[in-house]
């Protein structure tokens, strides 16, 4: 499972990486107005892609593909994944077409706050960008579906690798001249069905070679296909108010001044990267090692991998959270703030970065728990949970937005992260067992020690910043922080910042090593191991 994760964590650091360049090259080559408008056309077709692709089917497929290929063979196991395979393609073409033809309508309920529609031509925008990526939910579709059976023979490296591919052809339309892509971005939205394709074709010639290439067919009313779709309704319910949950985050932010939806979005990227690199590549690895534990009876092993994995990740994900917290405005100024993103965009991007920073801790495990619901192919629980979830999320969000702006949307998604892991934490030891929830909490109180250690080195930033900038530029401060563009501030600050990181890093391991935290003499084992083989 270790390994497996490894190679997801490998190929998922590669994709997000590159997801952030992506975001940085857009935040410095165009207004706020036109990146506001691709995200938000760019929503719904991602929604979908999740709904149909990486969430609801996957999670519903993955643990009965494995069921039907260990017990029935490679036959029976090809007319599952064929069959679902043809139903997914009506389905997809259908909200295809169905969203290019209506995609005014749809973004018009999205977008109607007054902050929104205030900007001429802010919409008309939106609608031209949302008209040309509608199609990228059949891609992604398609990848998601064809990343689930190879991930149904564990292998996982080449489905985490693909995205990057996608971020690439984005990066590159945006870095082309305007005269090429247009001023207003449509070049941006036809790279995206470029390199979804790209992201959906490369999986294709190891499918072939492992014989496991779906393909249409007429005899798609199977019993075991029926099963798929059974789990999937719970399932879409659930994350389909997830989901819902993004699109109410749309509609309120909407009712925010401009650049908004393009600061919570540059917020999520820098997040993205240590919850996709653990949290989500743990999930990914444990849905099918829980699906044969389950398979065999043994919910005693379910337990003790569900509680290693949130202790590996939490590992990882406190320091994270602690950095984000302490260090939110210094990462945001180095990655973003250049050409159109300015200091004004720092502030209000590094304040989403910060509350989620706690918002991480709560999603990492909900994200390491629910796996174990469909592996035993309980989906309707979390759907259930999910609206208790999403109700507290709204009626924080409409709260908490009057006082708090945007930082008071920031704060709801923490509640409504909290209600869905309260729920899934009492449900995981009524529907299959113990957890072991104390060697959970002593793993967190362990790694909060080394945190809090880690966060007296992270207060070293700005007394080491003033040093450097005293030290190169001297009286001529004052005009070098006016100057905040210039090149050598930029690499000022980034070297300073990856240095103080580093420091935090070793502190946080170091303080770990004198703790004897397990998972510390665990890595310590592996680099020994490796350093010896060597």
């Amino acid at each position: 499972m270790a390994l497996s994760a490894f190679f997801v964590a490998v190929g998922t650091l590669a994709s997000r990486v590159l997801g952030l360049g992506r975001e940085i090259v857009l935040a410095a080559f165009f207004p706020r107005m036109v990146t506001d408008a691709f995200i938000v056309a760019f929503r719904l077709p991602n929604m979908f892609r999740r709904l149909l692709g990486e969430g609801a089917l996957s999670l519903s497929f993955v643990p009965l593909f494995v069921e039907t290929l260990s017990k029935e063979g490679e036959e029976e196991a090809k007319k599952l994944a064929n069959g679902v395979f043809t139903i997914l393609m009506v389905v997809v073409s259908l909200l295809t077409a169905l969203g290019t033809l209506y995609v005014e309508d749809l973004l018009g309920l999205l977008v109607s706050g007054e902050g929104y529609l205030s900007v001429p031509g802010k919409f008309e925008l939106t609608v031209q960008l949302g008209q040309v990526m509608f199609a990228f939910i059949f891609l992604m579709s398609t990848y998601a579906y064809f990343m689930g059976i190879l991930q149904s023979f564990k292998i996982f490296a080449l489905p985490a690798m693909a995205p990057a591919l996608f971020n690439l052809c984005v990066i590159t339309a945006a870095c082309l001249p305007v005269d090429l892509i247009g001023l207003k971005g449509e070049g941006l939205a036809w790279a995206v069905l470029v390199g979804g394709g790209m992201q959906m074709g490369v999986l294709i010639p190891r499918l072939w070679k492992l014989g496991f290439l779906p393909k249409l067919t007429k005899n798609w009313n199977l019993a075991s296909v029926r099963r798929v779709g059974a789990n999937m309704v719970p399932t879409l319910i659930g994350m389909g108010i997830w989901q819902i949950a993004g699109l109410i985050n749309v509609q309120l932010a909407s009712r925010l001044g401009q650049g908004s939806h393009s600061y919570i979005n540059w917020a999520d990227r820098i997040l993205e990267l240590p919850h996709a690199l653990f949290a989500v590549s743990m999930g990914t690895a444990l849905l099918p090692t829980l699906s044969e534990h389950w398979a065999k009876g043994d919910a005693v092993a379910m337990g003790y991998a569900t509680e290693k994995a949130l202790r590996q990740s939490y590992f990882i994900i406190i320091p994270c959270a602690i950095g984000f917290a302490l260090l939110g405005l210094p990462i945001v100024e180095v990655l973003y703030m250049r050409g159109r993103f300015g200091v004004e965009d720092a502030l209000m991007t590094s304040q989403v970065v910060q509350i989620y920073g706690v918002a991480l801790l709560v999603h990492t495990a909900v994200r390491v728990v629910l796996p174990s619901f469909y592996a035993i192919k309980n989906t309707w629980f979390p759907a259930v949970n999910s609206v208790f979830a999403i109700t507290a999320h709204l009626l924080a969000a409409l709260y908490l937005m009057e006082d708090y702006g945007i930082r008071g949307l920031a704060m709801a998604s923490v509640i409504g992260g909290l209600v869905n892991l309260v729920g899934l934490l009492i449900a995981y030891r009524i529907f299959i067992g113990v957890l072991r929830g104390w060697e959970c909490i002593k793993g967190l109180l362990i790694f909060s020690i080394s945190g809090a250690v880690m966060a007296l080195a992270a207060r070293a930033y700005d007394p080491v910043l003033e040093i450097v900038f005293d030290l190169f530029f001297g009286d001529k401060l004052v005009d070098i922080y006016v100057q905040l563009n210039g090149w050598m501030v930029q690499l000022l600050r980034a070297l300073t910042l990856f240095t103080v990181i580093g420091f935090c890093a070793l502190t946080y391991f170091a303080a770990s090593h004198l703790l004897r935290v397990p998972e510390m003499g665990s890595f310590i084992s592996v680099v020994q191991r490796r350093l010896k083989k060597r």
